[in-house]
């Protein structure tokens, strides 16, 4: 199973993230069945419980597990990146998480938690498998004043952050940025014209995938036939 690590800020993300799940997941799958393989993208929204904790712990905990998540699905990485910089816990409780990971060179002060992934994920080493999806809304000054603030910088300093975020990563990973045009459409009150992006990343993905089987393509037909049967039981009756 290939497992590819979603980092965005959640609020603004969730119809991208929604795409992921519902129609390009399967598509990959349909994709990897040619080696026997699946993907399962991990996306934090669904799966870190919280809610047996203080505040202070729930923080840590989140943290950590968003860090643990990210080296497990090393080296895949999608990051989606549009106008909001995202959750700041606070450079204490980072410290904190971070202190037991070697980790060095990342400014503490003031960064969020989107920003933390894409540092550790990509930007401390580079990665040749992190992709990077920039988004434009086309009519965002159609939306209602309610639903737009979800969707800009929470203010000014937040809004220097992620231009300098964007800035950082175009300079590290020029062929690895794309950028993707959507709609509000006002009926739904949903974000739209996302098959863009879910080309983008199906190609992306598939050439990565590509070049990690290569090796396959020198088995006996009779030795993948094995490598599928196993991936097909452990996809659909694993525990």
């Amino acid at each position: 199973m290939r497992l590819v690590f979603v980092s965005s800020t959640f609020k603004d993300m969730q119809f991208e993230r929604d795409l992921i799940k519902s129609h390009l997941s399967p598509r990959l799958d349909n994709y990897l069945s040619r080696y026997g393989e699946n993907v399962h993208f991990v996306d934090l929204r669904w799966g870190v419980n919280t809610s047996d904790l203080e505040s202070e712990d729930s923080s840590k905990k989140v943290l950590s597990v968003c860090l643990d998540e990210i080296d497990k699905c090393r080296p895949y990485m999608v990051v989606l990146i549009g106008e909001r910089y995202g959750w700041i816990p606070g450079s204490e409780l980072i410290k904190e998480t971070i202190s037991s990971r070697g980790i060095e060179n990342i400014d503490l002060s003031s960064i969020s938690m989107t920003d933390l992934e894409i540092e550790y994920g990509a930007l401390l080493n580079h990665n040749e498998n992190v992709y990077f999806y920039f988004r434009n809304i086309i009519n965002k000054e159609d939306m209602p004043l309610a639903i737009r603030k979800n969707y800009e910088a929470e203010d000014e300093s937040h809004h220097r952050k992620i231009e300098e975020l964007k800035a950082k990563i175009k300079e590290k990973y020029p062929q690895h940025v794309k950028e993707y045009q959507t709609y509000y459409d006002k009926e739904s009150e949903s974000i739209i014209n996302l098959e863009d992006l879910n080309e983008k990343i199906y190609q992306d993905l598939i050439k990565a995938f590509d070049v990690d089987y290569a090796h396959l393509a020198s088995l006996h037909t009779y030795e993948l036939a094995l490598i599928n049967t196993k991936a097909y039981f452990e996809r659909y009756y694993r525990y």
